[in-house]
């Protein structure tokens, strides 16, 4: 019996380019805006603009195409309040910490600036001197 390569590859992108959590395609949004996909954008360019919606092209895998298609989607950013605490974060804890062993005699201001991009937003000063005390 011979291998069926085009569908283990299939099987596998399909597990591989999958949809994000938490997006919303810009169909979805369009029907929720009472709008064409086409004027999606041009609706929530304001939001956009302020930081309050991110908009972002993921690899999806298209069963009928059979191949890798980008798709944009939308969500609503989440404010300081619904962002986890770093304390509840272990990795971010974890970044913390190695900073604070790089640098010593650093301040937690310094260390903030010193934390990889994903968490310099999340992790806030008190943060820092809770994960550090």
């Amino acid at each position: 019996m011979k291998t069926d390569w085009k569908a283990v590859m299939a099987r596998q992108n399909k597990k591989a380019f999958r949809w994000p959590d938490g997006w919303d395609t810009r169909e979805e949004v369009a029907e929720q805006l009472e709008c064409s996909t086409d004027r999606v954008s041009q609706h929530l360019a304001p939001c956009i603009r302020a930081g309050e919606i991110e908009v972002q092209s993921f690899p999806v895998w298209d069963d009928m195409l059979k191949k890798v298609v980008r798709i944009t989607g939308y969500r609503k950013r989440p404010s300081k309040e619904d962002r986890p605490s770093a304390t509840a974060d272990t990795e971010a804890h974890f970044a913390v910490l190695a900073a604070h062993k790089r640098n010593p005699s650093a301040t937690a201001k310094a260390i903030q600036k010193n934390l990889p991009r994903r968490f310099r937003g999340a992790v806030t000063l008190d943060d820092i001197r809770r994960i550090l005390d």
